[in-house]
């Protein structure tokens, strides 16, 4: 029973709903659900309501009944207690090593501390879902500022108070930007002091990372991690996002609305919350767009699509029927899928699930839907259960599987890599005469001219053809914007999708917005795609014609071009072919399955790429429709639900306010300056690349050369590399890897 319920039955009279709305000057729904869930209603009935009953706002929003945790046991610790085994074994090696020992134990623990984790979960949501209120239950104590909706103004990481770093003693460290996740369990991150705002108790939370409504002061905070002893934090970390809102955009790179969207690169559940009240709204819609796309689908086929993502319908209090809850829920999942539906079996929510052998559908969508009130156990247990159940065993059961594959790959490349390696090198020291003759033909110097000429040939034309694709792209993009401010073109998609004036005025504007940024997305992966593949071959060309042999007395010299361009050195190429590399383009998550390698933009730290990751590199692809875009669309909603339609059919007056509103928010300048900055990042790809190439090609001829020098000395080398690579590959074979 909330406090205000408990006021109220406490007068003598007794007095009902409707004389307290009466007296406090509202509508009797809006006191009912401020009755329901004091924490979302507005400041001013909040103070009205403290003058009626002589209490203060703290009485009146402190909830007396405990609240009970989350019931998890600990399911990371044995994959946590092997993972440090590992990175013990190989952090100090018994064995002296060379490079690509050394690249291979540091592609390791890599990867490792990107496998082996716990799971990031989400909250997110519009700003007056109640957030922070769940967390709080998840939690099962008040940690997070929870009074007076909406609050939370910068992200805040929630870690177990064991993840404490030793030399860490504060519970709540604020950092003026986007602190790095991967980076909260290491001592030295919090040295940089420069990047720690505030730290202290959890009181410090209620002062700096909420919107205060009263004195309306802003904190320079823009995130914050928070130790605290909870079950729940023991299975996962909590994210908690400030919430989409169109009221503070003017803030830019430190609105709501852009640091909830930072959040996402992080994910690998989550939970996403709309209030019962205007459940899946158009704000709610227009943001789930980046959220689907950015959080990683699981590759695992035998539980449901979208088996990682949580719709909630928050503040669902006793005011609403379960018959009338259950109807919301179908109507907000039916209102999502046709909303991401361009055409039949093609959209947003199809491209997500398409390797399913059931097709999504509303009814799948509304499997994905719950309730949360937390006064009923009838109104939050099947969210509880289901999310319980999911952090307890599914997560954990995914991340075991991917560990154990990856380390399974690790073992057979690397002690493959190692084995090739000794063959290499006891091959060149029985043909150690022709190899110093190979070496002398390499290093000529109209030879070196002609290979480095051939790189600065291939910088050139490979510049030449992403300035084709990105003016290719640029006038797709253009034609396409341009189909979609032709008044009868969208009168007709109008007349398709809706038959409710209301809806359509809501919900039409972002899905015009939808169905202009998908087909930009795919033409934008295509091009991705093209470039790559001729990077690929250009550099394939590249490999093959340094290692020709032209005589018998030759031998080939082993160049990697593909690792070279990627910056990776020796051992390049097989560091690209695992599953390495993937774990630096952001939460791909811990459960995806073992890699199929990134693209050589990705690789070399591009944020995009066609083929990039094992559940998909998406942030090129979410930048295209990000902050600014997403901006724009929220506005453009709230100026078109202003708008009265008269004249003309009302689909067609509607049409022309679309476009209005397109034009006067430059809405399509945005997204077409968007993806051409995006896709110009292939540039500085293309230039890093090939500055690696030739680095890496100067660096061999050097290395050539000293062999030349000293061939007495460069032989005793090779024996001794010989040695080093089986000691490495014992090293490697008797780890502890089970």
């Amino acid at each position: 029973m909330s406090t205000l319920k408990k006021l109220r039955l406490g007068l003598n009279p007794k007095k009902s709903q409707e004389e307290i709305a009466t007296l406090v000057g509202v509508s009797l729904s809006i006191y009912q659900r401020a009755e329901a869930d004091p924490e979302s209603a507005s400041p001013k009935l909040l103070l009205s309501l403290c003058k009626l009953y002589g209490v203060t706002l703290n009485d009146l929003l402190t909830d007396q009944e405990e609240m009970e945790a989350l019931s998890i046991t600990p399911p990371y610790v044995n994959l946590l207690k092997h993972s440090s085994l590992l990175r013990s074994y190989f952090s100090k090696p018994s064995i002296s090593t060379n490079d690509e020992t050394e690249n291979l134990i540091g592609s390791l623990l890599s990867r490792l501390s990107a496998v082996a984790r716990k799971p990031n979960l989400g909250v997110m949501g519009r700003s007056d879902a109640g957030k922070s209120h769940f967390i709080n239950y998840l939690l099962g104590e008040a940690k997070l500022p929870s009074k007076l909706q909406p609050t939370t103004s910068a992200i805040t990481v929630l870690k177990h108070i064991e993840d404490r770093p030793e030399t860490v003693k504060d519970d709540v460290l604020i950092f003026n930007e986007l602190c790095d996740i991967s980076l909260l369990d290491s001592p030295s991150y919090y040295e940089q002091n420069d990047i720690i705002y505030k730290a202290g108790g959890y009181d410090l939370l209620s002062d700096e990372i909420v919107h205060d409504h009263f004195e309306e002061k802003e904190s320079d905070a823009y995130s914050c991690v928070v130790f605290i002893d909870a079950p729940i934090l023991t299975a996962c970390n909590i994210l908690d996002a400030p919430g989409f809102s169109n009221t503070d955009l003017g803030r830019g790179d430190r609105s709501d609305t852009t640091k909830a969207l930072s959040v996402l690169t992080m994910l690998d559940t989550l939970v996403y919350m709309s209030p019962v009240t205007g459940c899946m709204d158009s704000t709610d819609i227009a943001s789930l767009r980046t959220v689907i796309k950015s959080v990683p689908e699981p590759q695992n086929f035998d539980l449901p699509p979208m088996n990682n993502i949580f719709f909630v319908v928050s503040q669902a209090s006793d005011n609403w029927s379960d018959v009338q809850l259950d109807e919301l829920k179908k109507t907000a999942a039916t209102r999502i899928y046709n909303h991401f539906l361009i055409s039949d079996n093609d959209g947003l929510l199809h491209e997500r699930t398409k390797d399913y052998s059931e097709p999504i559908s509303p009814d799948t969508l509304a499997s994905r839907f719950f309730t949360f009130w937390a006064e009923s156990v009838d109104r939050r247990k099947d969210l509880t259960d289901e999310l319980t159940s999911y952090l307890q065993s599914t997560m954990p059961s995914m991340i075991d599987g991917n560990v154990d594959r990856t380390l399974v790959e690790f073992k057979e490349k690397g002690c493959s890599y190692l084995s090739e390696k000794i063959s290499q090198a006891e091959n060149e020291i029985i043909q150690f005469e022709n190899l110093i003759t190979s070496y002398k033909e390499a290093i000529r110097p109209e030879n070196v001219a002609a290979k480095t000429s051939k790189i600065e040939n291939l910088r050139s034309s490979l510049l030449t053809s992403k300035k084709k694709k990105t003016a290719a792209l640029k006038m797709f993009s253009e034609r396409l914007i341009a189909r979609h401010k032709e008044v009868d073109y969208l009168e007709g998609i109008i007349k398709d999708k809706y038959k409710d004036k209301n809806e359509a005025k809501e919900y039409a504007f972002p899905h015009i917005m939808e169905r202009i940024q998908l087909h930009i997305e795919k033409q934008y992966m295509t091009e991705v795609g093209e470039l790559e593949q001729e990077i690929s071959e250009n550099l394939d060309d590249f490999t093959s014609s340094f290692n020709r042999v032209d005589s018998s007395n030759q031998v080939t010299i082993p160049f990697d071009s593909r690792g070279a361009f990627a910056g990776l050195g020796v051992g390049g190429g097989l560091m690209a072919g695992l599953s390495i590399y993937a774990s630096t383009m952001g939460a791909l998550g811990g459960y995806a399955v073992a890699a199929q390698g990134v693209g050589l933009l990705s690789s070399i730290g591009i944020g995009f790429s066609a083929t990039g990751g094992s559940a998909g590199v998406m942030s090129g692809i979410a930048a295209i429709g990000g902050p600014v875009v997403l901006a724009g669309i929220l506005g453009g909603i709230a100026f078109l639900g202003a708008k009265r339609l008269f004249g003309d059919t009302w689909q067609k007056r509607l049409a022309k306010q679309i476009i209005k509103t397109m034009d006067e928010n430059n809405t399509g300048k945005t997204v077409i300056d968007n993806v051409v900055s995006e896709f110009s990042k292939a540039e500085e790809a293309i230039n890093t690349g090939s500055d690696n190439l030739k680095e890496h090609y100067i660096e061999h001829i050097k290395m050539m050369d000293e062999i030349i020098q000293s061939p007495a000395d460069s032989k005793e080398k090779l024996d001794g590399q010989v040695m080093q690579f089986r000691e490495s590959l014992d090293f490697f074979m008797e780890a502890p890897w089970d």
